[in-house]
């Protein structure tokens, strides 16, 4: 007996039970028929009561003129294997119409077929209903319909972990096949390729195991399952050799579920990635999650995979496909992970690297590497890094957890999103993972359409987006309505420490929106944003109307505005705000004067209008807000004008800045003003000339403003005990002048302070003045203590 025929007679003895011994069947030549055929030890199988295991001792084709018997049950067909791994015998189709080159028969199970060749049949092993039969070690070619095919309640396994298991299926119509076999059907192992359809078609196959394949260059998709649950496909090579280093790519797609129910595509562990190439035809896509005949695919993973790169995942497979991931009407299916390594690398498309389209829902993308080399060496770009269409609703893209970040980079668009409800949370955007070295997408993240609901950021820090060093724009927003983006960093690294800027269109462009905010008004809902040399935020397009700036920290505006409303430079104020444009060029307010607890000035705009003001710590320039100070509401006159006095807690020698925001939206950043000292409400060393029964008190106003000032005068037991409190007096006095007040002291006040006068020959008052400035409102008390000494006449 041969090495060979020994190896499987110990396999039968290890599945058969005790007592069952397996006769052994020679084929000794290469004859179509008659004894020592291979026709003849089938037939011989059929009738034997026992196991058997059938030998290929001869070496050549056996030229098949009709079909073989079907192998009955517990049967094993052994070869053995030739220079280069090829088997010795070859089973060849004369005319391949209609024909089988081995097959299990209806409810024949436990069957065995290794180290064989099958050539120009219509199926080179086929499983009839209920069958079961392993493959191994074979070479299954040019097949005109299927190379390995199974029908209803088959068991199918094709290949295996051990050496030598695999087999290899080229140029055949389906390379394998399997239609509602019984659940677990097995493609472990093999080389599957230039298939004339699919290499692997699986149909409602529950649990199947489609692993460590090296599938390419097929007429269609490398592997498709339509519906089935549970299928799992992992450790593949699809569309590539066998090192993942090169492009051999199937023609429509590389992996392919229609109408599954928790697939699994990848993995987190390092053996479960897959590498996948895409087709470079329109539309076509490496991995396709889809519906089919209104059945849609549901719970699908897509983790840990190389798709569109090498397996090394440092350079892109060329040719380059069209699309990457691409996600058709299907439901609640998870692209990457949040566990270490579940997610995707994908890069080096012509279109979109990760694609949701027409009706898919309850996506979440988290924890992918979406257009650079794995470590961040460099860029891998696609057109479209993430997109979410605008009929796809309540996808998440990132999150708050540990892991749940994407890092997206060296793309023309990192993330463009037009669907309902979309959540952009977390993630890197034009950065490197270290979140300092730029790896720029042109735009970063674009937000497209009126959809509702459309988020990035959540104000939280977790839920922060950093997105710099885009060539173009940092974050996009274009004909959205009601479209917050909250809590993020901008142009800056991801410690917020450093500057890096995205292009020329600034940190946030906002074109033809309706509604919305930037920033907000919940604890961690602002914004930093560094705009570099270009805008913070720069907003244009007659149609954008109604988007309320609030909170955000502007940063590194030193050649152009915090905010900008289009056309460029400062737009300047105009009589009832009339005029229209973005936000409706919204006038901004005129700060008149700024103390360390208040902010005062006008704002201009529509008549009966509510015009928020929010006063904002700023560089000298104006152009630059560091955080913001104080927030009022105020309403505007008939005539469109109020004034506003605001708290804030100020430092003096800064500047201050504020922003005006009405239903039109928020203004440009209002003109600097210093932070100055309280008024100096100087009260003048005062001389009594007792005429009748008057004191006079000389008051000097150093401020810039008209005054009202009141003076209340009652001795504090400086110098004498007056009998009672002096009359008060009001009056105004104007800027930078002196006032005179002349009290009427009661007579017997009178009388003791002229006692203490001539004794003393001096005497102290402690008045109470209060000041109010007739500009801002604002209202100050002092105590001064006024020294006084008689003067006679």
């Amino acid at each position: 007996m041969t090495r060979m025929s020994l190896a499987a007679a110990m396999l039968a003895a290890a599945l058969f039970p005790a007592g069952a011994s397996a006769a052994t069947i020679p084929v000794t030549n290469t004859n179509d028929a008659g004894a020592g055929s291979l026709r003849q030890a089938i037939l011989d199988a059929t009738t034997s009561p026992v196991p058997d295991e059938i030998v290929l001792n001869a070496t050549g084709t056996i030229q098949l003129a009709t079909q073989l018997p079907a192998l009955s049950s517990d049967t094993t067909v052994s070869g053995t294997v030739g220079a280069g791994g090829v088997p010795n015998v070859e089973l060849h189709c004369i005319d391949p119409t209609g024909k089988t080159g081995l097959q299990a028969g209806n409810g024949q199970t436990g069957i065995l077929v290794t180290n064989v060749s099958i050539t120009n049949c219509t199926n080179g092993v086929y499983v009839l209903p209920d069958g079961g039969l392993e493959l191994r070690g074979s070479r299954i070619a040019g097949n005109t319909t299927n190379g390995v095919a199974a029908d209803a309640g088959a068991q199918l396994t094709v290949g295996g972990s051990a050496a030598g298991y695999g087999n290899d299926i080229v140029g055949n119509g389906f390379g394998v096949a399997a239609a509602e076999p019984a659940a677990g059907v097995v493609v472990r192992g093999n080389t599957i390729s230039d298939s004339t359809v699919n290499g692997v078609h699986l149909d409602r196959a529950d649990e199947a195991v489609v692993e460590d394949n090296v599938v390419n260059g097929n007429g269609a998709s490398g592997i498709i399952v339509f519906r089935g649950a549970g299928a799992r496909i992992r450790g593949n090579r699809v569309g590539t050799d066998a090192a993942g280093a090169t492009a051999q790519p199937n023609d429509f797609a590389g992996i392919n579920l229609r109408g599954t129910t928790g697939a699994t595509v990848g993995g987190a562990a390092p053996g479960d990635r897959n590498v996948v190439a895409g087709a470079p035809g329109t539309d076509l896509c490496a991995i396709c999650v889809q519906p089919i005949d209104g059945v849609r695919a549901t719970g699908t993973v897509i983790a840990g995979n190389r798709v569109g790169t090498t397996a090394s995942g440092l350079s892109k497979l060329t040719p380059a496909g069209y699309d990457g991931i691409r996600v058709i009407d299907a439901v609640d299916t998870t692209i990457g992970g949040t566990a270490p390594g579940a997610g995707n690398l994908v890069g080096g498309f012509a279109h979109f690297g990760i694609k949701l389209e027409l009706g898919s829902t309850g996506t979440v993308i988290q924890g992918n590497t979406v257009g650079l080399r794995t470590g961040a060496a460099g860029a891998i770009p696609n057109l479209i890094g993430i997109d979410v269409e605008a009929n796809t609703p309540g996808t998440r893209i990132g999150g708050t957890t540990a892991g749940a970040r994407n890092v997206v980079g060296g793309n023309t668009i990192g993330i463009y999103a037009a669907g309902a409800g979309t959540r952009i949370e977390g993630n890197l955007v034009g950065l490197a993972p270290d979140g300092r070295t730029v790896v720029g997408n042109a735009l970063g993240i674009s937000l497209d359409g009126a959809a509702a609901g459309m988020r990035v950021g959540n104000g939280t820090a977790a839920g922060a987006n950093v997105v710099s060093g885009n060539t173009r724009t940092g974050v996009s927003l274009s004909g959205t309505a009601g479209a917050i983006v909250a809590g993020n960093v901008i142009g800056r690294t991801a410690d917020r420490a450093a500057s890096r800027p995205n292009g020329f269109l600034g940190g946030v462009l906002l074109i033809s929106n309706s509604g919305g905010v930037v920033g907000g008004d919940a604890a961690g809902a602002a914004n930093l944003i560094d705009g570099g040399v270009f805008p913070s935020i720069r907003a244009e397009g007659a149609k954008q109307l109604g988007t309320q700036f609030l909170g955000n920290l502007l940063r590194g505006t030193r050649h152009s505005l915090g905010i900008d409303l289009l056309p460029l430079a400062v737009t300047a104020n105009d009589p009832g705000d009339a005029d229209a444009g973005p936000n409706g060029l919204q006038n901004a307010p005129i700060l008149t004067g700024a103390l360390r607890d208040a902010v005062t000035g006008t704002i201009g705009t529509k008549p009966s209008t509510a015009a928020r003001i929010q006063v904002f710590s700023a560089s000298a320039d104006g152009r630059e807000t560091h955080a913001l100070l104080g927030d009022a509401t105020v309403r505007t006159d008939a005539a469109g004008a109020a004034a506003f006095s605001i708290p804030v807690g100020a430092t003096e020698g800064a500047s201050v800045v504020a922003t005006a925001t009405t239903a039109d939206g928020t203004s440009e950043l209002s003109p600097p003003v210093l932070v100055t000292p309280p008024p100096a409400f100087g009260l003048e060393r005062a001389r009594f000339k007792i005429v009748g029964t008057k004191l006079r008190v000389r008051i000097r106003n150093g401020t810039g403003a008209d005054a009202r000032v009141r003076v209340k005068a009652r001795d504090k037991r400086q110098s004498v005990k007056a009998a009672k409190t002096l009359k008060a007096v009001t009056k105004t006095v104007a800027a930078q002048r002196t006032g005179t007040f002349k009290l009427t002291l009661p007579k017997s006040t009178k009388r003791k302070l002229t006692a203490t006068l001539r004794r003393k020959g001096k005497a102290r008052y402690r008045p109470t003045v209060t000041v109010t400035n007739l500009t801002s409102a604002v209202k100050e008390t002092y105590k001064p203590k006024i020294k006084v000494a008689r003067k006679q006449g």
